[in-house]
């Protein structure tokens, strides 16, 4: 579905055919992909000063689509068997090695 590139100072980026972004290379070669486009969540009118007057649920002349951003995927991280042991060695009993392992996922997954 590209339909034109542009490349620019050591990145290359590509566009769809709406002209949105599909895809970059940036410098370092690291690169991004970006997916389809979003569809509005609600459409809303604004006063000339930027205020909220109305929302509705369908398109509608005059109102703004308003969109939601993805949230960034965060990996989960696990205890390491050192961790594990280390928790097990240091509990007395199963209540305390729990607590014990809630609190380092809370702390390793903020």
């Amino acid at each position: 579905m590209t339909c034109r590139m542009r490349i620019g100072q050591g990145e290359v980026t590509w566009y769809d055919e709406d002209g949105e972004v599909t895809m970059h290379v940036d410098s370092n070669n690291k690169v991004t992909t970006y997916k389809n486009k979003q569809e509005p969540v609600a459409w809303a009118q604004f006063s000339e000063i930027g205020n909220l007057i109305d929302l509705l649920e369908e398109p509608c002349k005059g109102y703004a689509p308003l969109y939601t951003h993805p949230q960034p995927k965060r990996e989960w991280v696990g205890l390491t068997e050192q961790e594990e042991t280390g928790i097990l060695l240091s509990s007395n009993t199963v209540y305390s090695a729990m607590k014990f392992t809630e609190a380092k996922l809370m702390e390793k997954n903020k």
